[in-house]
């Protein structure tokens, strides 16, 4: 196990590994018999992924789910419109109409 995870070879960090480990078994359904009987390593870096992806999911939400403030109006490429000359275009239009009657 220690070269594959050569904190594993840390007495301390051992124990904190295993620790975290264990506590994220046990909130999946392992029961402590089952995680008892693991002596495979295959098995424990399984979980250490499993835990290491999960933990990068919850992460990922969290960013997600912030909003830019102040952000920056788009600008679209082309001639704008001039609202002033628009309105008194539709104004003539219609007041030539009403004149017209």
């Amino acid at each position: 196990m220690a070269s594959i995870l050569p904190e594993w070879s840390d007495p301390e960090k051992r124990r904190g590994i295993a620790n975290e480990i264990k506590s994220f078994a046990l909130s999946k359904g392992y029961t402590q018999e089952e995680l008892s009987q693991l002596v495979d390593h295959r098995s424990i870096l399984v979980l250490m992924q499993a835990k290491a992806w999960e933990d990068d999911q919850i992460r990922l939400r969290g960013i997600k789910g912030k909003k830019v403030k102040n952000k920056p109006k788009v600008v679209k490429s082309g001639k704008g419109e001039v609202k002033a000359e628009n309105r008194k275009s539709k104004y003539n239009a219609v007041n030539k109409s009403v004149d017209d009657n």
